[in-house]
This record gives structure tokens, sequence and C-alpha cells, in this order.
């Protein structure tokens, strides 16, 4: 099973910072789990730490790769830029345990349930959208900011 997932990177010159945190489907972090990870034409294994963590620093700028944990198989597409698409706060609503279903792009009634959710959690107002006041708690607490 391939699953496809988009995350930003930052630029941390000469090269590249991936981190990625890996959950289960019920939401609890792949703690202590092997991986196996590729990035273009680089590959690394290893385990993701206490919390699901995986971080791997790249030399090259990376375009795309693939993981391998828990015996499925993820493609991985990197954007230098934010993307503003839903497919990409679906991505992180996910990653942070809130469930929008199938990440499709479409802003659905689970993608404005997970919104709506994670507002009321973060004290922020609570209007189901992905306002600018939203994005940037999201990115704080993917640790994109």
């Amino acid at each position: 099973m391939v699953q496809q997932t988009e995350y930003k990177i930052k630029d941390i010159t000469p090269g590249f910072l991936c981190r990625l945190q890996m959950f289960d489907y019920s939401g609890k972090p792949l703690a202590n789990t092997e991986y196996e990870l590729k990035l273009d034409n680089s590959q690394y294994s290893g385990t993701t730490d206490s919390d699901g963590w995986i971080e791997e620093f790249d030399h090259e700028s990376i375009k795309e790769g693939s993981i391998k944990i828990s015996g499925l198989t993820y493609k991985i597409i990197f954007k230098e830029e934010e993307s503003e698409d839903t497919a990409f706060w679906q991505s992180i609503l996910n990653a942070l345990g809130y469930s929008v279903g199938p990440i499709d792009g479409i802003k659905g009634r689970h993608t404005t349930q997970a919104i709506r959710s994670f507002q009321r959690e973060m004290g922020l107002k609570i209007s189901g959208e992905i306002d600018n006041e939203t994005k940037q708690k999201l990115k704080e607490e993917f640790r994109l900011a």
C-alpha cells in the first residue's frame, strides 16, 4: 500500500533537514519503530525516537522520497515553498492527531470537523476554516514555524 503525503522542509544550507513524525492509525506516535527512508538518491535506516520523530540531514536538494515503516510504504513529495492547498493542511492535521479522513485535497465534513477541533483545543476562533491564525498555530504545533 502506498500513500502520498506532502511535507515542507526547511533549507539549512548547505543541505536539508528532513523531519517527520510518524503516527499509527489511532493517532499514537510510532515510537522506537524501525524505518527505511529514501530521499532522492540517498537511503537511510534507523529507529524513530520516543515521540515517533525521524530526522535525517541530506546535502542535496530533496524533491521526493519514500518511507517504509510498520510494513507500509508511503511516498513523500517535498516542497520548498509552503503549499496553500487543502491536502497540505490535511496532512498536518492528520499528523497532529486530528483525523481528516483520506488526504484528498477536498475540504469535506471530516476536514472541517478536524479544523474545528484543532481550533477549539488551541483556543482559536472556531470557524472551520484555515485562516491565517489557524495556519500559524498549525505550523507552530508541527514545528514548521
